[in-house]
């Protein structure tokens, strides 16, 4: 069975970000951002990167122990971020997955979100973050670095994008 954060995301309250004098709020997802949320992951600047082979269709998040929050701004989804809590031995690490849409990559919104972040997960009991990135995504490695996230090791051919594998790169942090 798995183990659940303590913190009910449903009840998260929402951050307000400011960057760059743009205003954003990080809230957790709803059934109404489906069709928003499958939009961002669909394009093709995000969707190359993604794990998820094909197009994403609208659904409602499920109840599986993760946690999606939105990043929106005036009421359009621009960011997504979800937190899947470990189990047993595992409980106090959890993978995580980031998603930008183009307008917002490289404005510091990701990285600000994400330092708004730690100090909840770990309140939440979560000591480890950890994710596996694609090799050739170096965007992603760079930004992963900054934040203080270390690679820990690669799984040869561990991912595939149409026919071609790629290197699955491994990344941790400790919270």
């Amino acid at each position: 069975m798995q183990k659940r954060l303590k913190k009910d995301f449903s009840r998260f309250a929402p951050l307000a970000l400011v960057v760059k004098n743009q205003k954003y709020v990080v809230r957790t997802s709803k059934p109404r951002d489906a069709v928003q949320s499958a939009a961002l992951l669909n394009e093709s600047g995000v969707r190359h990167w993604l794990l998820h082979e094909g197009r994403i269709k609208p659904r409602k998040p499920k109840k599986d122990g993760a946690k999606r929050l939105c990043i929106e701004q005036g009421g359009k989804v621009v960011g997504l971020m979800g937190f899947e809590p470990g189990f047993g031995r595992n409980s106090h690490c959890a993978k995580f997955w980031i998603a930008f849409n183009k307008t917002t990559r490289g404005t510091g919104l990701a990285k600000k979100a994400f330092k708004a972040l730690f100090p909840i997960l770990r309140k939440e009991g979560v000591e480890l973050l950890r994710a596996g990135i694609f090799s050739d995504n170096l965007r992603a490695r760079r930004f992963y670095e900054k934040l203080g996230f270390k690679e820990y090791g690669v799984l040869p051919g561990g991912l595939k994008r149409g026919q071609k594998h790629f290197d699955c790169v491994f990344v941790y942090k400790k919270l």
